[in-house]
């Protein structure tokens, strides 16, 4: 009976379990090191309500809205290659130039929403 050996198993396996083990072990770090200062926190009386990730609204929408921007870039692109006559290098033109407007125009969105909400104070 032949003993174990780890240069017989493939690359692909080593690799994979390589990948997985470091995931493992950054993700066990970052939560363990999180732990530890929120304790630390604790016990000095520190307050540690503030590392609370804050809930950023409208990201559902900017994320939405760019990610319609980008489809439709690639879509132009597409249109633009094929009966364009152009470079596949449109693609990525026409998805960065979209997903760009799709920003500016979630920009606006958020500043018409951001008067409302300040319109709704002012009569509270």
């Amino acid at each position: 009976m032949s003993k174990f050996n780890v240069m017989d198993l493939p690359v692909e396996i080593i690799i994979l379990i390589s990948f997985f083990l470091t995931i493992f072990g950054v993700v066990y770090i970052v939560y363990s090191t999180r732990h530890k200062e929120r304790m630390a926190m604790i016990e000095n009386g520190i307050d540690a309500d503030f590392m609370k990730p804050s809930k950023k609204k409208g990201n559902l929408l900017k994320n939405s809205i760019v990610t319609i921007g980008a489809s439709i870039g690639m879509f132009v692109g597409y249109i633009l290659e094929d009966f364009g006559g152009m470079d596949e290098i449109i693609y990525f033109i026409s998805t960065a130039l979209f997903s760009g407007i799709s920003l500016f125009i979630y920009y606006f969105i958020n500043k018409a929403k951001e008067r409302e909400n300040e319109e709704e104070e002012i009569y509270f």
